[in-house]
């Protein structure tokens, strides 16, 4: 009769509509746990250039540090640094100062 199909097609939507909220609720969940295991192998960053030295201190920290270090900060290794300097000091005047302008 017309009310057994008329409760037939609400029963139908109904567990449409319930499928739908189900798959909703798992998608989310989901997204949830692939983004918890994704932030979970990131590390927590570290500060990397921390020395409190300035000026001459510094450069003599450079210097009696590590290479690649000495790298990263100048651009150049420490013996192109100390040929530049010498050449500067020679053919340029760069002399010693304490104050640079």
């Amino acid at each position: 009769t017309a009310s057994q199909k008329i409760r037939k097609s609400i029963s139908s939507a109904s567990s449409t509509s319930t499928r739908q909220r189900r798959a909703a609720v798992l998608g989310v969940a989901a997204a949830a746990i692939a983004a918890s295991i994704y932030f979970s192998h990131i590390p927590v960053p570290r500060p990397m250039r921390t020395s409190i030295l300035t000026g001459q201190l510094w450069l003599d920290e450079l210097l009696q540090g590590h290479p690649k270090h000495f790298h990263e900060q100048m651009g150049m290794s420490w013996h192109i640094f100390r040929r530049l300097s010498h050449e500067l000091q020679s053919y340029s005047g760069l002399k010693n100062s304490r104050h640079v302008t």
